[in-house]
């Protein structure tokens, strides 16, 4: 029944984007997610020590990402990376910076 239901879908596709720009709004998950976009998987120590923060607490990151669809486990490697999705909130942020900082030349 829900594959019928256009407007429910559209508005839990939603929900769950708005999740994920939730999660990828904290500065250290998004410094966690930039370090995904590099298309190679990356193992917990080193997403936390580029995060400045201690494994446990990036291993709750990394899985509040996963849950968000931003990320992916990768356990066969140890490793974690990035989605597509990831990768477009990446995007996103960084274009969203480069107007801004646009914004504020013209300004001048």
């Amino acid at each position: 029944e829900f594959s019928a239901d256009q407007p429910g879908r559209s508005r839990a596709m939603q929900s769950s984007v708005l999740r994920a720009l939730r999660m990828a709004s904290d500065p250290t998950g998004f410094t966690i997610l930039e370090a995904l976009d590099s298309g190679s998987g990356r193992r917990m120590s080193e997403l936390a020590e580029g995060a400045g923060i201690d494994q446990l607490s990036a291993a709750e990151i990394v899985s509040d990402l996963v849950s968000a669809g931003l990320a992916t486990k990768l356990p066969e490697a140890g490793q974690v990376t990035g989605t597509a999705a990831g990768s477009s909130i990446v995007a996103l942020v960084r274009a969203a910076t480069a107007a801004g900082i646009a914004d504020l030349g013209a300004s001048r």
